[in-house]
């Protein structure tokens, strides 16, 4: 049979749309994948024990990426700016540890040293901010801070503690990392989260890891989302101040050096 022009022309143009299709593919497949986790996923972590566990970063652009710990697995795919979240299934407890695994395409992440037990957040302000140094003169009365931390080696707590960013919207990664508790360690961690982290501890007979995001005359409005304040109408007022604060802020950017200038 002998084909017309324009079947022909049609077939070349299906063949041209094919190739261009798989090479656009290939390049994209291509692409490195740079593994990057939050800082809350790092060595000495401990993940909440019966719940699906959360696991967030950055990887590859639309790549596959999975994560596994302790022989759960989970795997989702990265959005177009390569930010991903997997969910573990629920863990159990364990003081046993074990290595978390993230892979996407050839790249690979290993989290060492992690624990399966109870996390908290312990946030608030001055209170329980205080550090064991601050509640021995800064540290002068070596003798007293000695005695306050002899009880700190416990292995199989863990700490954190958040650095003082404020921010306008909540953010997913944060500058920090885990500590496993010891004397040495619990010097400029918060004393309030420490024996309540070992209280549950003791109780619960689980690893425990605390994080501690706590800053001094903060109001409690400061921890709590925008969300959550517009489900209450008790916070109305405190949303519309920080609208209206924040209403000026640029302007009042804009007019710091001038302003400083004429200091």
């Amino acid at each position: 049979m002998k084909r017309s022009p324009i079947s022909t022309a049609a077939a070349a143009l299906l063949v041209l749309f094919i190739s261009v299709g798989c090479s656009h593919s290939a390049k994209t497949d291509a692409v490195p994948a740079e593994i990057k986790l939050s800082s809350l996923f790092a060595d000495h972590m401990v993940l909440q024990r019966g719940m699906a566990v959360p696991v967030w970063g950055t990887a590859g652009p639309e790549q596959k990426v999975t994560v596994e710990v302790a022989g759960k697995k989970a795997s989702t795919r990265a959005d177009k700016d390569g930010a991903f979240t997997a969910k573990l299934p629920k863990l159990t407890a364990s003081d046993t540890p074990v290595t978390m695994t993230v892979t996407c395409g050839d790249a690979k992440t290993v989290v060492n040293d992690v624990l399966v037990g109870d996390v908290w957040v312990a946030s608030g302000q001055s209170n329980m901010e205080w550090t064991f140094k601050l509640l021995t003169g800064n540290g002068k009365d070596e003798a007293k801070l000695k005695e306050l931390t002899k009880d700190g080696d416990l292995p199989n707590m863990r700490l954190f503690t958040f650095p003082k960013t404020a921010l306008l919207e909540p953010t997913k990664n944060v500058r920090g990392n885990w500590q496993v508790c010891s004397p040495e360690a619990l010097v400029n961690f918060s004393a309030v989260a420490f024996y309540f982290g070992k209280d549950i501890h003791e109780r619960e007979k689980v690893p425990v890891g605390i994080i501690s995001n706590a800053w001094g005359g903060r109001p409690v409005e400061s921890f709590i989302s925008d969300e959550a304040m517009k489900a209450d109408p008790a916070y109305k007022p405190l949303l519309d101040k920080k609208t209206e604060a924040g209403a000026g802020f640029e302007q009042a950017k804009a007019d710091y050096p001038k302003k400083l200038a004429e200091l």
